[in-house]
């Protein structure tokens, strides 16, 4: 277990008695933690088989409640010795910040229910067996630094969009915004608008922009009006297995699937927001030019004073899907003797890999899980995190899984 210091320098310079000629020198940026340990983990396990119709059909489920403590997680800054990052505005030089090292203070609980069945049987010549597995599970932080400091992943893009944060009592790496309410269609609707009531930016508001909501009715749109957006880390996530064999012919495949997720398209984000440099999705042709044109696709903007690109429900899409993993189908020539020598038994096949996905969801692939290893640095008055995990489930443009094709042939001596 490392508990490491961390030191910054490459350059920075400390004058020494009165003169004007500075040394190069080095600063303090992060302290050791000689007592931090591995993190624990406490887990319950309650099960039930079954097997009947002569052990044809099997069935298991099982219910797991998992607790896992002394997670380690970042802690606030201490401004007492070190050197300022160049953080809440200051300038490099400034003396004072330094990252304390994360603590052995997290923890969370995973529990859910794990179903699986399977059938198994032959009819004459043909063989076959079916199965099907899927887990219903639920996730929450019981521990962090209380109810209103989370851990929050990096910024997004040129736009600095703070998507997800980890909230103590909520899902790890949900999505935080804005919720909306379609476009403002002409200045009629902005000028009756209650959201923006009170709003001193209310003048910078045009038709064609985003109307986000006022959750907590002041009649300002701002930081206390955002709420939980989603959750990446899914519900319930199955699979569906199957083999035939019939005579000298077999098929096999597997599906997989999730569903009761959220996905949060970033990409998309970038891609209709005019004021970046990036080739614009297609989308932007949909885009508002008047009223009633569009209710979803802002106005084209170079000057975005009402923030449209800004974490909104906008972006946060299901992410819901069904996919056959693999499949393969073969053929085994039958067994062949020439005179006293036998030959090899022969099987040719194809099989493919990644072979289609069902899915609403508009991006290259809603598999997506952990994107983002984590920050480097603390932020006031939530760290940002250093450990993986805080950003999940978030499309900035991966490349997607390739579908692969096999023509093979085996051949067994």
């Amino acid at each position: 277990m490392a508990a490491a210091a961390g030191f910054g320098g490459g350059g920075y310079g400390y004058s020494t008695g009165t003169g004007t000629v500075y040394q190069n020198g080095a600063y303090v940026i992060s302290i050791a933690n000689p007592n931090i340990t591995w993190e624990r983990a406490v887990m319950t396990n309650i099960s039930a088989e079954l097997a009947t119709l002569n052990n044809h059909l099997t069935a298991t489920i099982t219910y797991f409640n998992k607790n896992t403590s002394d997670m380690l997680i970042p802690y606030q800054l201490v401004e007492t010795f070190g050197a300022q990052n160049g953080g809440n505005g200051l300038a490099s030089d400034d003396a004072g910040n330094i990252r304390l090292p994360d603590l052995n203070l997290g923890k969370i609980n995973n529990h859910g229910i794990e179903l699986e069945l399977n059938y198994s049987n032959t009819a004459g010549k043909l063989g076959y067996s079916f199965g099907a597995n899927g887990s219903f599970l639920r996730n929450k932080v019981t521990k962090l630094f209380g109810d209103a400091a989370y851990i929050g992943a990096p910024l997004y893009g040129r736009e600095n969009v703070d998507i997800s944060r980890t909230y103590e009592g909520q899902p790890i790496a949900s999505f935080y915004g804005y919720k909306t309410n379609g476009l403002y269609q002409t200045q009629a609707d902005i000028d009756k608008s209650a959201d923006v009531a009170n709003d001193p930016n209310k003048g910078d508001i045009k038709p064609g922009d985003v109307h986000f909501r006022d959750i907590n009715g002041d009649g300002v749109i701002d930081d206390k009006d955002r709420v939980r957006l989603g959750d990446p880390n899914p519900r319930f996530v199955f699979g569906v297995h199957g083999s035939v064999n019939y005579k000298g012919f077999d098929l096999s495949f597997n599906f997989t699937g999730a569903t009761g997720f959220q996905l949060y398209d970033a990409d998309r984000l970038v891609g209709l927001d005019a004021t970046q440099v990036y080739n614009w999705y297609a989308e932007q042709n949909g885009r508002w030019h008047g009223a009633g044109t569009s209710n979803s696709i802002p106005r084209l903007s170079t000057y975005n004073l009402n923030d449209n690109y800004r974490s909104s429900d906008l972006w946060v899409k299901n992410g819901a899907y069904v996919t056959l993993k693999s499949a393969s189908i073969g053929y085994t020539l039958p067994k062949q003797q020439i005179g006293d020598v036998k030959l090899p038994e022969i099987r040719v096949y194809v099989s493919s890999y990644n072979v289609f996905t069902l899915t609403g969801y508009k991006g290259y692939t809603p598999e997506l899980g952990y994107t983002n290893p984590g920050s480097s640095g603390p932020s006031e008055p939530h760290p940002y995190s250093s450990t993986p995990g805080v950003q999940r489930g978030v499309d900035v443009a991966q490349y997607p899984q390739s579908r692969n094709i096999t023509f093979g042939a085996t051949v067994s001596f």
